[in-house]
């Protein structure tokens, strides 16, 4: 059995994880504990991926976890743990131009050693047309994010209600959904290590 602490208290995230888990057929309970990611609301470049690393290491430690294992050590029933930290954020283009919104995936599990994975799921272009929500976010120093610009321009713009963590469906313009990446990509880094995990 394999019980996954994933840094995040969203619900949609947490679904996504066990998804991935389950459809690359693994026996998993998967644990959502709020963490602090270090980075700003609206993370950018370096900070996304530096977000999803300090979720998944803070949660080794965290009082929670180490209850749980705890009881779970009381059952002497093997099992194995793993750690996944999740961070959403815009990225500039630096060598075309232009912006992007990405995810990052931190794992980390113990098989006798340590052994982090970081990758991203695929970027969603953002339009030039967008770039002035983007100075906005900069203009507030990253406390708001870009989804809920994103909901507020397109709600009163175009009278169209887009949820502010899944605004890139919107944008695309087909129904592409953020945990489904996140799911997809998780799913691709446990067969790339199926075989050592």
């Amino acid at each position: 059995m394999y019980h996954v602490f994933v840094g995040t208290a969203n619900k949609k995230k947490i679904q996504g994880v066990r998804r991935a888990f389950t459809s690359a057929k693994f026996k998993v309970i998967v644990h959502g504990i709020d963490v602090d990611s270090g980075v700003p609301n609206q993370p950018m470049n370096k900070e996304i991926i530096d977000g999803a690393i300090n979720r998944c290491c803070s949660l080794e430690m965290h009082p929670i976890k180490i209850e749980c294992l705890q009881r779970l050590d009381e059952l002497d029933e093997p099992y194995r743990v793993i750690y996944i930290g999740i961070e959403s954020g815009i990225k500039e283009n630096r060598l075309h131009g232009g912006y992007y919104e990405t995810t990052a995936i931190a794992m980390l599990y113990d098989i006798g050693v340590k052994n982090i994975r970081v990758t991203y799921t695929e970027p969603i272009y953002i339009y030039d047309r967008y770039r002035c929500l983007i100075d906005e976010v900069k203009q507030q120093n990253q406390e708001v994010t870009f989804g809920q610009l994103f909901s507020e321009y397109v709600g009163k713009r175009y009278k169209l209600h887009v949820e502010s963590d899944n605004w890139y469906s919107h944008m695309r313009g087909h129904n592409i959904d953020r945990y489904d990446l996140i799911s997809t990509t998780i799913r691709g880094m446990l067969t790339c290590r199926s075989h050592s995990i």
